[in-house]
Order: C-alpha cells, then structure tokens, then sequence
C-alpha cells in the first residue's frame, strides 16, 4: 500500500512503502584541505533513512594493472533538504559490507519536497 502522504500527489508519484526496505546514511565533508575545498572527514548529514535502491548499469574498467568496476544505482528516499552531489551514500549491505557511493545528481521529484532521487556511484577497485 503506498504511503498516504506520497500517493496525493498525481499519477505516476507514488512509492510502496515496502520498496523502501534499505537503511541508508547521507554523509557530508567536514572541514577544507590546503587548498579550501572540501577535505575532512565524511560525517553523517542524515542517517537512518530509508532509501529504495535500484541498479541502473555498470562497466568495469582496465587501466594497465589495474580492474574496477563501475556501478550506478538509484536510490529513491523520503525529501531531505540540502542534499547535494558533494555528499555520498553510506549503505551497509546484508552480508556486513560497508558500501560508498558518490552522489552524482540529486532531483526533488516534481519539486514538492516529498520525494528525491540520488543517481550515485559506486567504484569497486581491485589492484
């Protein structure tokens, strides 16, 4: 059964709530590097939100010596404000694995501050 607040909003908006079934942590820099930007240490912006996550594609990528994989996924979660492409999603899967992923693009959906999604990145490195 979609969420009351969610499903008012027209056709095509609405989220089941059990498709939310990921706990998720937005985490932001703290501090600057030598060189003003951006450089501390990640803390947590908004932690315990429930997120639905879906994989939209992957590559894997060889330079020389060295493999990775590159995984996008999106993540659709309740409106948090001031979440922005500078941040990443911290995400501890089933098996205990602590997984990153860099925000790559953030949309309000319809703008009404309900929903959002985050189109985020995840590289996996193997050296």
């Amino acid at each position: 059964m979609p969420l009351a607040r969610l499903s008012r909003r027209g056709s095509g908006a609405t989220v089941a709530i059990g498709g939310m079934d990921r706990l998720i942590t937005i985490e932001t820099r703290t501090g600057t590097n030598a060189y003003n930007q951006p450089g501390g240490p990640w803390t947590a912006f908004a932690a315990n939100v429930w997120a639905k996550m879906d994989h939209v594609g992957g590559r894997e990528i060889v330079n020389q010596t060295e493999y990775a994989a590159e995984i996008t996924d999106l993540f659709t979660i309740p409106y948090v404000a001031g979440v922005s492409p500078k941040m990443r999603v911290n995400y501890l899967d089933i098996d205990g694995k602590t997984r990153y992923f860099d925000i790559l693009f953030v949309d309000n959906v319809e703008q009404r501050g309900l929903i959002m999604t985050l189109l985020a990145k995840e590289i996996y490195s193997n050296t």
